[in-house]
């Protein structure tokens, strides 16, 4: 481990003539120990890089020196991010990083005066997805016709149909350049651009086509579908009989899947979706109409009764 830096703000001590000078006191309790407890400096213990990762913490800690001693102080100091998208303090003297970018942290004491005695600034990253981190939440792969889920208006069986993508993994993290395949159509059905971000808590919705301006749900994006189609727009090509839907890195490693019908365990549904039970958490896929409190035949945007993905506030704070 790579000791931390410290960094020694020192109080200024008294003159020759004033240490000299006698004191007036009818007090007896004014004792070594009194003086013992001079402040003598302020030292912040934070890492040795301030280029760090979503993954990794904001780790402070302020020190107070005196005669007698050193006291931790932390909790007494306040700590600030000048972009709370980027850094946010959420408890004394731990920084989450909540996004890529720079911010700059500012650290006040008290103590010596009651000063901003140190700021810095902070570079954050977002760190690339791994496996396991994302999971398909909701998959609608034959929406009904009298049903609009995209909120475009029209009914389409393709447009229509839909991917709930949820982060899992209480970071931020970076899926650019991730495609989404299904069994049988070669190329992906969609990529994600570059600098996509999911944040903890968070979800994103991809449609098979149409438009999405109507739709909002805290926590969550909503997108369509884009790939190199020529002629007939396949969409996310969900087939109603069975289908395997899969997010990969560009190298083909697999970040999440689910499979039902012909190509796996879960049944193929007519009219509605498959659903984690519980959201999120689950390991298994439940019609969505017969989940315990559930809205319907499908929830693009929330869980399956209704209820909002909680986002990185709330998953840090909980």
């Amino acid at each position: 481990m790579t000791l931390p830096l410290l960094l020694l703000f020192a109080c200024t001590s008294p003159s020759k003539e004033e240490s000299e000078a006698p004191k007036e006191s009818t007090d007896d309790s004014a004792t070594e120990s009194e003086v013992g407890d001079k402040l003598l400096s302020l030292e912040l213990r934070k890492p040795s890089s301030t280029d760090i990762t979503t993954r990794e913490t904001l780790d402070l800690q302020v020190v107070a020196t005196h005669e007698s001693g050193e006291v931790d102080v932390t909790t007494d100091s306040s700590f600030s991010s000048s972009d709370e998208e980027v850094i946010k303090f959420f408890t004394v003297g731990h920084g989450q990083p909540i996004r890529g970018g720079k911010t700059t942290i500012t650290v006040h004491s008290d103590l010596d005066g009651g000063t901003d005695f140190e700021a810095f600034d902070v570079n954050v990253m977002a760190s690339l997805v791994q496996p396991g981190e994302l999971v398909l939440n909701e998959v609608l792969a034959d929406p009904a016709t009298d049903a609009d889920p995209n909120g475009d208006g029209v009914f389409d069986p393709v447009q229509d149909e839909f991917l709930e993508i949820a982060n899992k993994s209480g970071v931020t993290v970076d899926i650019s350049g991730v495609r989404i395949f299904d069994a049988e159509t070669e190329s992906p059905r969609h990529t994600f651009p570059l600098g996509t971000m999911l944040r903890a808590g968070e979800a994103m919705i991809i449609f098979g086509g149409g438009s999405v301006s109507t739709l909002y749900q805290p926590n969550v994006r909503f997108e369509v579908a884009t790939n190199d189609d020529v002629g007939l727009k396949l969409g996310l090509a969900l087939n109603n009989e069975g289908d395997r839907p899969a997010l990969k890195l560009q190298d083909g490693t697999v970040i999440c899947e689910t499979a039902y019908g012909t190509q796996g365990s879960n049944d193929a549904i007519e009219d509605a979706s498959l659903v984690l039970v519980p959201d999120v958490s689950g390991t298994a896929y439940s019609h969505h109409r017969y989940v315990q409190n559930s809205v319907g035949n499908q929830s693009p945007g929330t869980y399956s009764d209704g209820s909002p993905f909680p986002g990185a506030e709330a998953y840090y704070t909980q």
